[in-house]
């Protein structure tokens, strides 16, 4: 049933007495588009806690072979190695905490049809102003970003290799190409999902008053 049906279904009610069961029929429908974009969110929650829980996998072994490494190792060795795993530990808090207050925001069971949208639309108008490039941009690929380069570095410096001349403009190509690529996503995520979505609920509500 997709936003046409449900307005048909919403002006058929002006034959019927408040409260008839078309309201329940609408209810339905705007609990499903809401689990539609819940499983866009939770895809994209299992691949950020999948990549944090492989690097922070990875980086605590390349500490455990510095650490019992037979070369004398200073504190400064372990610098690029935990701060790969910080990096990462950072990045996947922060989509913990957004996930939490996603949560926060996502209306009861017992409230009213008007109460359901007023709450979606506060969630929709999040994810837009949490989604903007440069803040999203940031977290999606500039934190991962410095991980890896951490974590090349720390790889290196198991087998007491210095970093090639070439490594630091290759990742930048790298970080270049990564954020057009995350831009693009962005604007594509807003322009198919979180706007059409708003509009439709925005129409919604204002059938409702």
């Amino acid at each position: 049933m997709n936003f046409e049906d449900v307005q048909k279904l919403w002006r058929s009610q002006e034959a019927h007495p408040p409260f008839s069961v078309d309201e329940y029929v609408l209810r339905y429908v705007v609990d499903q588009r809401r689990k539609e974009l819940s499983r866009f969110f939770l895809r994209e929650l299992v691949v950020v806690y999948g990549s944090a829980l492989f690097m922070l996998g990875f980086t605590s072994f390349l500490f455990l072979v510095l650490y019992f490494d037979d070369d004398p190792r200073t504190v400064l060795d372990f610098l690029p190695v935990l701060g790969a795993a910080a990096t990462f530990l950072i990045w996947a808090i922060g989509f913990q905490v957004t996930h939490a207050r996603r949560k926060r925001l996502e209306p009861s069971f017992t409230c009213s049809l008007r109460e359901a949208i007023e709450r979606d639309l506060q969630r929709i108008d999040y994810e837009i102003s949490r989604r903007t490039p440069f803040k999203h941009v940031l977290m999606m690929t500039g934190l991962p970003l410095v991980s890896a380069f951490l974590t090349v570095v720390a790889s290196l410096q198991v087998n007491n290799m210095a970093p090639p001349a070439w490594l630091v403009p290759y990742l930048i190509l790298m970080g270049v190409g990564g954020f057009a690529l995350q831009i693009r996503s962005v604007k594509r995520v807003l322009a198919r999902r979180l706007y059409p979505r708003r509009q439709e609920l925005q129409a919604l509500r204002d059938k409702l008053n």
